[in-house]
């Protein structure tokens, strides 16, 4: 029924009389879940080089505190057949940390690392998640200067807790679609009231702006002085309970493996901050290239 709904799609995008016949929102879910659907069951196990830039900032009464750090890892995308259903299991081992060899395969990572750029992120449309989100269709966008077929989404209100959904936050958010395969080329999303991870985060920051210590998930360390001085200070803590703001996005592009093409991760990246008391930030962006088969 999928790749039935896929050909109506391509049908309906076909030049009529000189003009494209706009498709439908249902038409263009349906096709988003072929593809997805497709890809899942298409793509091999694959490798794939990825550098990760994070940043992180904290502000307060003792001022501005600042911390930057990167990875270079590789991700490794396993598919695993259970029973009709494709499961795509993603991993990664870190190789360098700040151009130095790595001292665990740990990732650096702060309260919302990136990650799932391989299927979650691509797990929000469907007209079976009409039950989770309110859409709207845009068949005449523009991304990157570019046509794009745009589908906006947000998160159904009073939902209970328990639904089968994705996300359990208020959130919103868009994917631009390749208007002719109607492929993912970019998908984005917003969350206002986010429960930011709780940790200690001080390990990402620089010894010269403030405390440096190994931070949770963070594999890098620093001076007994900066432990101390950090275990004096809780401005560099998220503690439990803690809200703020945090955005992330995906963009995809087409990638040649094994004679078929794939639309795969080329770019990542996230933003979390605190909303109230002290003011931290963090921000990654993650690039993906290099990649191969893998047997």
């Amino acid at each position: 029924m999928k790749f039935a709904a896929a050909i109506t799609v391509c049908v309906m995008m076909t030049a009529v009389a000189g003009r494209a016949q706009q498709p439908t929102l249902d038409q263009v879910l349906a096709k988003m879940d072929a593809n997805f659907e497709a890809y899942r069951h298409a793509v091999p196990s694959l490798s794939a080089d990825e550098h990760v830039k994070l940043g992180m900032s904290v502000r307060d009464d003792q001022g501005s505190r600042n911390g930057e750090t990167t990875t270079d890892a590789v991700v490794s995308l396993r598919s695993t057949q259970v029973g009709s259903a494709a499961l795509l299991v993603e991993s990664r081992t870190v190789k360098m940390v700040d151009k130095k060899p790595a001292t665990s395969d740990g990732d650096v990572a702060g309260p919302d690392a990136v990650g799932g750029v391989f299927s979650y992120a691509r797990s929000f449309f469907s007209p079976e998640m009409k039950k989770c989100f309110d859409y709207k269709l845009e068949v005449n966008g523009k991304w990157n200067k570019q046509p794009a077929v745009v589908v906006d989404y947000t998160l159904k209100a009073g939902l209970p807790f328990d639904a089968d959904c994705p996300v359990k936050e208020a959130s919103q958010g868009r994917a631009y679609l390749d208007p002719v395969t109607l492929e993912i080329e970019r998908v984005e999303q917003k969350v206002t009231h986010h429960r930011v991870a709780p940790g200690d985060y001080s390990g990402m920051l620089d010894a010269s702006s403030g405390p440096s210590v190994h931070g949770a998930g963070a594999p890098m360390g620093g001076s007994m002085a900066g432990k101390a001085a950090a275990m004096a200070d809780s401005s560099v803590r998220v503690s439990s309970g803690t809200y703020g703001g945090w955005t992330w996005s995906v963009d995809y592009a087409p990638v040649t493996l094994g004679g078929q093409t794939l639309w795969l991760p080329k770019s990542a990246s996230s933003a979390t901050s605190t909303s109230s008391g002290k003011l931290m930030s963090w921000n990654s962006v993650v690039t993906y290239s290099n990649y191969q088969m893998v047997k």
